[in-house]
């Protein structure tokens, strides 16, 4: 199964992102990647997989970059 996003879903994707990076740094809250996903019209993920998400993909300081969230998207849109 491939990982890939087209490039409407990543667009897509970078324009959520950039709605909920306030101060425009390029990071989001890992609290804020679930209410990226819905405005984008997404399940949230489980605890679990946000948790999973945040151990793969950094977000130790409570901040993800639009590349790490990328990665987790493709992942979970896949997996859907």
């Amino acid at each position: 199964m491939s990982h890939e996003l087209s490039d409407e879903q990543v667009e897509k994707l970078k324009q959520a992102f950039d709605n909920f990076d306030k101060d425009g740094n390029g990071t989001i809250t890992t609290d804020e990647v679930s209410n990226v996903m819905t405005s984008i019209g997404q399940q949230s993920p489980s605890e679990e997989e946000l948790e999973e998400f945040i151990q793969q993909m950094g977000g130790e300081d409570g901040r993800v970059r639009f590349d790490q969230f990328l990665k987790f998207m493709a992942k979970f849109m896949n997996a859907q």
